[in-house]
């Protein structure tokens, strides 16, 4: 069998991808040997308790083991995340052995306390090995390898079920239960060779964190998320305990000391066996296809039905039924998922956090299940019937807990993607507060500027006695922006005894606060104010000659109109732009829609100033004139923001005339992607229904604009339907095209984008090129999905989970990418997530392919039709590359479809074009093509098609000279 045949093979049954299997394989044997510790020395343990003490003290070791553990764990948790994982566990898995060594010299020699100090040790020794291992897995693999691996990792244990139980079975009869003990000495010294060899292999990523953070019950109840994490693993120690209990119980009545031993042994083969089927089979596909919370409710489920047939009937079967289903989903399915819900925890936590709730309240649980046994005991309860039922009430409450932690594992993880969002706007209210005016004076006679400038913002909005007193004497204020913010409250107040303060500053130093005055005085004055005015009509000083003119018109009457009429025409034509950009502003602020002439004049001034004080004052005439030259400003990026904001102002009732641009596909394509902008600022009804309606348009940056602009929309309107069937048909087309530009690439074999030591001409460099465009096609296609995802699922915050997914640079950047998906497969239903994960999963190319081809139907991989659909690509980018490549690998097939090229609207598709053709025909047949070239819009274009022209004179020349030659 080949390499890549075995990878695949062992990617379908196992799904380890090819380079994970060195890694899996060591987690896989260290996990057969931590546990099958724990399987040898709870056997071993339980027998040689139950054939030495009795029954009745059997609760009092479950609440000795809950404390030594606890103990123990707690004095763990404040190292964990201190020390190197590998080098810990591997010391400890060092002294552990030692121990087994010096129990079996003390066993039969030391007195029958030596059987309850060993049943307390052995629980020691599995509780702190078992937490170290998942926490050193957790270290090696973010959320979503772990959901894919954690399964067959997990099934070294199960393993160890079967042929450490099985072993258990035999050894007992044959050598005694006492000489077992060495054989969990050799499994931890296994332990100590796999944790060396795991931390030699990734040295990095086995290193613990040096956080300085308290370890502890702090971290756990500081995190809502811990908090149910912690309250489940108690609910599930507690029921488990309880049943654990009643199978000792029952099968030490059936069974004597080495025969006790060996049905334990083969209990433990006989599970292990159905647990390694469903662990290898079943664990890693329930939780890819299910989810976390259905995986996690399987073992309450079964453990509540057998808690209901021990109440019908507590015999050996009913009880080895239950403790059955407990190992059989335990140690596979439900220990698989429980250690997914660590995952979201921030590394330098997640390893304390783990030890105080696996050390120290997983066996508080089992302390208070020994308590309650105890305490029906001391009642003289003999049967078994009141503890099963105990035992029910507990799964159920464990189901609950299953269902109500599901939410708190998705805002876990969208924690791990939230940035932190500024919002500067906020609703204004009145303020009648007598306290808060006494602190508006006081800040109002404040020395500092800017506290005085904060005072006057909030001015207006509270209730303040003598306010225009304070607004008054802030007119002499040193600063020139107080001086400006107190006239224009003090106009829009229009207090005539204020107009001899305010006209005293006519005079003033700075022109805004010249300007500031003469609009204050305007609006106070009216039309008597025209005569003191009327001398700034011809003010040097653009900004004050503005004033001047828009305040005589606004507020100056019939005599101030005239006045200023000659004026606003000479700034209007003023050979300076300074004086036209002012026009602009005046005609804006006076707001009269007749004066639409010389605003569409301005909006036409050679100076980009100028044109967009005039696209922003059409914005505020409203004029219907107006519009269609401000739709045709959408076409140059330097006016596209004014004309969007300009032509949104006009609101409802301009969603026809925009809807006619996007109807019209020989629309220039600049104007048409700047149209859904407006739209969506406008958030109409019939705005939405406009852009639904074209979200299937071939132009690529106009469907992101279409799709951007309707998330605005319904924003703004939440309460609106849109049309889900539309929104999915075009998450479907983006699909779609992802995964053909994926099949390009694959089809082509093109190998990976530029490097450094790839050439700059030639084939090489044309395809990788060719790859670096499509991959960012993909990416392009991706960020589109995600917003329409942002609007099919509102509230889920999708946004973060784009920035998670995207989150390249940063230093956690596979775990918020891994985070985001899983936040997605929590999001989505099963049919799209199956169609939109090969696209996002960073797998290789290939296996992506292969994957999407279960449930997309993807195009062959014929390289001479693709490159065919990629010299007619919709990017113009990506149809660039596709020419550039023609060029240096030439196809005569292909050379009508480059030629068509030649008129594309892109000048580098053109550009592209003329290169190919250039290499692709000799200079007899290039003449014809590149006369149009040759006066192109486009210099390069022109350039390059004049210099082949060129040549083609020149060979015709030489040609014609050695035809005079030979005659």
């Amino acid at each position: 069998m080949s390499r890549e045949r075995r990878d695949r093979v062992i990617e379908t049954i196992f799904q380890i991808r090819p380079g994970e299997l060195g890694l899996a394989s060591l987690l896989f044997f260290l996990n057969l040997s931590v546990v099958g510790t724990f399987i040898v020395g709870r056997s071993v343990r339980d027998a040689l308790f139950l054939a030495h003490g009795t029954r009745e003290q059997l609760p009092w070791m479950y609440i000795a083991s809950a404390l030594a553990v606890a103990m123990v764990g707690s004095g763990y948790a404040r190292i964990a995340d201190r020390a190197r994982r590998d080098w810990l566990t591997a010391g400890s898995a060092a002294l552990f052995a030692l121990g087994f060594g010096l129990f079996r010299l003390a066993l039969g020699r030391a007195g029958e306390w030596v059987y309850g100090a060993y049943y307390v040790y052995v629980e020691v020794v599995g509780a702190l090995t078992i937490i170290q291992f998942w926490t050193l897995a957790n270290d090696l693999y973010n959320s979503r390898d772990a959901k894919r691996l954690f399964g067959t990792i997990g099934a070294g244990g199960t393993v160890a079920n079967i042929v450490l139980g099985g072993l258990v079975g035999v050894l007992a009869s044959r050598i005694g239960a006492e000489n077992l003990g060495l054989l969990c000495a050799g499994l931890l010294a296994a332990v100590t060779f796999l944790s060396l060899r795991l931390g030699h292999r990734v040295p990095t990523r086995a290193k613990g964190g040096r956080s300085r953070a308290r370890a502890g019950a702090s971290r756990i109840f500081g995190s809502t998320h811990l908090k149910y994490v912690a309250a489940l693993s108690a609910i599930t120690f507690l029921a488990t305990t309880l049943l654990d209990f009643q199978f000792k119980s029952i099968a030490s009545k059936a069974y004597s000391k080495d025969a006790l031993a060996a049905f334990f042994g083969n209990f433990y083969a006989v599970t292990g066996v159905l647990a390694l089927f469903l662990q290898f089979f079943g664990t890693s596909r329930i939780l890819s296809r299910f989810g976390v919370i259905a995986a996690l409710a399987i073992l309450p489920a079964f453990l509540g039905l057998g808690s209901i047939s021990m109440l019908m009937a507590p015999v050996l079967l009913t009880a080895t039924f239950t403790k059955g289903s407990e190992f059989v989903f335990r140690y596979t399915i439900n220990d698989a998922t429980t250690q997914l819900l660590y995952l979201p925890v921030a590394a330098n936590v997640r390893a304390g956090a783990k030890a105080t709730i696996d050390g120290v309240i997983k066996p508080a649980a089992i302390a208070i299940s020994g308590l309650l046994i105890i305490g029906y005991k001391s009642m003289s309860g003999s049967s078994l019937v009141p503890i099963a039922a105990a035992s029910m009430v507990a799964c159920v409450a464990w189901g609950v807990a299953v269902f109500r932690i599901r939410g708190h594992y998705v805002s876990s993880l969208q924690e791990t993607l939230r940035r932190r969002r500024l919002d500067l706007e906020g609703a204004r209210h009145h303020i009648n507060d007598g306290a808060t005016a006494m602190v508006l004076v006081k800040a109002l006679e404040s020395s500092e500027p800017q506290e005085v400038l904060n005072a006057l913002e909030i001015l207006p909005h509270a209730s303040v006695a003598n306010a225009e007193a304070h607004l008054s004497r802030l007119l002499s204020h040193q600063a020139a922006t107080v001086r400006t913010a107190a006239l224009r409250q003090l106009g829009q107040a229009g207090a005539l005894r204020h107009g001899n303060a305010i006209f005293r500053l006519f005079d003033d130093p700075d022109p805004a606060v010249r300007a500031s005055a003469i609009e204050a005085f305007c609006a106070i004055g009216r039309d008597k104010a025209v005569r003191s005015v009327r001398g700034f009509l011809k003010d040097a000083n653009p900004r004050i000659r503005a004033a001047a003119i828009a305040s005589m018109i606004r507020y100056g009457g019939l005599d101030g109109v005239l006045s200023a009429a000659e004026a606003l025409k000479a700034l209007i034509s003023d050979p300076d732009p300074a004086m036209r950009e002012q026009a602009a502003r005046v005609l804006g602020e006076i707001g009269v829609r007749n004066f639409y002439q010389p605003v569409l004049e301005l909006m036409g001034d050679p100076v980009l100033a100028v044109r967009t004080c005039a696209i922003e004052a059409a914005g505020k005439l409203k004029a219907p004139e107006l519009v269609t030259a401000l739709i045709y400003r959408l076409a140059r990026e330097e006016t596209a923001g004014a004309a969007v904001e300009a032509l949104a102002s006009y609101g409802a009732g301009i969603e026809n005339t925009l809807e006619r641009v996007l109807d019209n596909p020989l629309e220039e394509p600049a104007i048409r992607r700047g149209v859904p902008r407006v739209l969506g600022r406008l958030g109409t009804a019939r705005a939405i229904v406009t852009l639904s309606a074209h979200l299937d348009d071939p132009d690529e940056g106009l469907r992101k604009n279409l799709y951007r602009a309707l998330g605005r929309a319904l924003r703004k309107r939440p309460g609106l339907l849109i049309d889900r069937k539309a929104l999915l048909k075009a998450l479907e087309y983006e699909l779609s095209r992802g995964y053909h530009a994926l099949v390009c690439a694959e089809a082509l074999r093109l190998s990976g984008p530029p490097t450094r030591s790839t050439p700059r001409t030639g084939k090489a460099a044309g395809e990788a090129l060719l790859h670096s465009a499509l991959y960012e096609k993909v990416e392009l296609c991706e960020e589109r999905i995600f917003t329409l995802l942002a609007i099919l699922f509102p509230d889920a915050e999708v946004e973060l989970i784009y920035a998670g997914f995207k989150a390249a640079g940063a230093q956690d950047a596979a775990l918020r990418r891994a985070n985001a998906l899983e936040l997605l497969e929590n999001l989505l239903d099963r049919p799209l997530r199956a169609k939109l994960f090969p696209l996002l999963e960073d797998l290789p190319r290939e296996a992506r392919l292969r994957a999407a081809a279960e449930h997309v139907t993807l195009p062959s991989l014929d390289a001479a039709a693709r490159t065919r659909e990629l010299l007619s690509d919709e990017s113009p980018w990506v149809r660039a590359c596709a020419l550039y490549l023609c060029g240096e690998r030439p196809d005569p097939a292909l050379e009508g479809l480059v030629a068509e090229s030649l008129e594309h609207s892109a000048p580098m598709v053109r550009e592209a074009s003329v290169a190919a053709l250039e290499k692709m025909l000799p200079l007899s047949q290039l003449g014809p093509r590149m006369e149009k070239r040759a006066n192109d819009d486009s210099p390069m274009v022109r350039e390059r098609a004049r210099a082949i022209l060129q040549a083609v004179a020149a060979s015709a020349l030489a040609a014609g000279s050695q035809e005079g030659g030979r005659g």
